[in-house]
């Protein structure tokens, strides 16, 4: 009689950690079907970057191969110290700087 109770208890614990371990794996189950989802859509959008940055790595290869005169260098600046640059180069190789009013009087 007490070996029959003790494996009907043996029977019970186990019966307990089976359904513990279906619920785990339910769990583990729905979180893989969730990231196989996700892989799926970043995936594909994965490809999509990966191709448009190897055509970008080309396209700078390829202007990497020009070289920017001193000259030019100036235009590479933001638009806020292009304009001062130009300036100052206008007003230091300029004989005279004509203001606008000059210019609509001699029409």
């Amino acid at each position: 009689m007490a070996k029959l109770r003790q494996h009907k208890k043996t029977a019970t614990e186990q019966k307990r950690k089976i359904e513990s371990l279906e619920v785990i794996i339910q769990s583990i189950e729905e979180e893989n079907n969730f990231l196989r989802k996700f892989n799926e859509i970043f995936g594909d959008e994965n490809d999509k970057l990966l191709k448009e940055n190897e055509s970008l790595k080309k396209e700078v290869a390829k202007y990497k191969r020009f070289r920017i005169l001193p000259s030019l260098q100036d235009l590479t600046l933001p638009d806020d110290n292009r304009s001062r640059v130009i300036d100052k180069k206008r007003s230091k190789y300029s004989p005279k700087t004509v203001s606008p009013k000059a210019e609509s009087s001699d029409e």
